[in-house]
């Protein structure tokens, strides 16, 4: 039987996805899952703060999307509201008809460049320049390792 779910896994990752499972296996299966990417931003008053939430897809280094997942890395396993599986729907659909640009489809020198436009776009967002070298520093710092 195949639902659509809302899953919480171990390492953190929010999904809604159609789910497989068996009771005589180890694993469920994943079909077409999205990842939910929240965060919070601030009220334009700033005495408060709302949550904001993308989706997209959960593993988009691959043409895949059936995964097999081990039931023990599976925190919670839920029934979304409506309006979510409608959007997750919606989502789906558009994956599947929008082409997804390939780095395999440019010259290596192209990929590094579309790679480099990604990334300034990414820090035009966040309101960080080049000049911002404590920023730049602490993000790209080596010498720090965090064990987890």
């Amino acid at each position: 039987m195949t639902d659509i779910k809302l899953i919480k896994l171990r390492n953190g990752d929010n999904l809604v996805t159609k789910v497989s499972a068996d009771d005589d296996k180890e694993y469920i299966t994943l079909i077409e899952p999205v990842r939910i990417h929240r965060w919070m931003r601030p009220t334009e008053d700033g005495d408060g703060a709302y949550e904001n939430a993308t989706f997209g897809p959960w593993e988009s280094f691959s043409d895949n999307q059936i995964f097999h997942v081990s039931k023990s890395e599976i925190i919670t396993l839920t029934i979304p509201r409506e309006d979510v599986i409608i959007y997750y729907n919606k989502i789906v659909h558009k994956l599947k008809t929008t082409p997804v640009d390939r780095f395999d489809a440019d010259e290596p020198i192209d990929n590094v460049t579309k790679l480099k436009e990604t990334l300034d776009r990414m820090y035009e967002r966040m309101g960080i320049n080049e000049e911002d070298e404590e920023i730049m520093d602490y993000m790209y710092n080596k010498e720090k390792v965090t064990k987890h």
